[in-house]
């Protein structure tokens, strides 16, 4: 990318974990394939793995999973 574009001062922090919810939710609500795919993982923990390191929890995507849940956005 451009060297003139920067990374928002603000950004790592809270609010990365906000914005990544947000993109997500809006991902997984729109597209009705996508949330048929979230949903059928029920209640498992879902985590990214790269080889040589630990997985990474994805915690705001459970979130997500959770609310459309109870929303019922089915």
């Amino acid at each position: 990318r451009p060297t003139e574009v920067k990374v928002d001062a603000d950004f790592f922090g809270k609010r990365h974990k906000k914005e990544m919810y947000d993109s997500q939710y809006a991902k997984f609500t729109q597209n009705e394939e996508l949330k048929k795919l979230l949903l059928a993982t029920n209640d498992a923990k879902l985590v990214h793995f790269v080889k040589g390191a630990e997985p990474d929890v994805f915690d705001e995507l459970m979130l997500v999973r959770d609310k459309i849940r109870r929303e019922k956005i089915v």
